[in-house]
């Protein structure tokens, strides 16, 4: 086993950052072509103000945030529909008891 301090220079780091490399390269691309760029901005606010109330963590955030824009550049949204569907969460008081799902 390699030493505690050290093990960012190993094989394994190695291996599997060269592994992750391999699975982001294949991931969609972003293109930033949707007609609703100019709402990214409240979206993604909106979104991280939502994982604030619920206390996720930042990977989780990030995650949905890039989930928004590959949904956002695929698909031609009216303005109305995307608020009516974020609005609800918005307006949630309290976060849900544990092992609700939203």
């Amino acid at each position: 086993m390699e030493s505690e301090g050290q093990w960012w220079k190993g094989q394994l780091a190695a291996d599997i950052h060269q592994s992750l490399r391999i699975k982001e390269l294949k991931l969609p691309a972003y293109r930033a072509h949707s007609p609703q760029i100019g709402m990214r901005r409240y979206f993604a606010d909106l979104l991280a103000i939502l994982s604030n109330r619920y206390q996720l963590c930042p990977t989780a955030r990030h995650l949905a945030i890039y989930l928004l824009d590959l949904f956002m550049d695929h698909y031609d949204v009216a303005v109305k529909q995307l608020y009516a569907q974020f609005e609800p969460l918005a307006l949630c008081g309290s976060p849900p008891h544990p092992g609700v799902l939203i």
